[in-house]
């Protein structure tokens, strides 16, 4: 992805709108950069006005924050493969769980 117009838009320069050139669109895109985490998000502000684009993304810094902070949202899109192993890994844990429950119940009652 080739960029141009990189500009950052907070003291922190943790917010960078930019647009990209290996398409005809004007649309700006923000670059966040989240406390603790290795790689950038990247979201299209879907707004050709670089104010707006500004606005935008000033208002979804703290909310993108939240989300990966709190709610332990991933930082960059998952393929299915990855979704697939979290849904397993979360299956095999609830089952430990259940035949844990299962078996601490048969030794009490033996």
């Amino acid at each position: 992805m080739h960029t141009e117009d990189l500009q950052h838009v907070d003291q922190d320069k943790r917010i960078a709108l930019y647009k990209r050139t290996d398409t005809k669109s004007m649309i700006w895109h923000a670059r966040f950069r989240i406390e603790g985490q290795t790689k950038y998000k990247r979201l299209s502000t879907k707004r050709v006005d670089f104010g707006e684009a500004k606005r935008w993304a000033l208002k979804e810094f703290p909310r993108l924050e939240v989300r990966i902070n709190e709610y332990d949202e991933p930082i960059t899109n998952l393929n299915f493969k990855d979704v697939a192993r979290r849904w397993l890994s979360e299956r095999e844990r609830e089952w430990e769980v259940v035949i844990s429950a299962y078996l601490r119940a048969s030794k009490t009652r033996t």
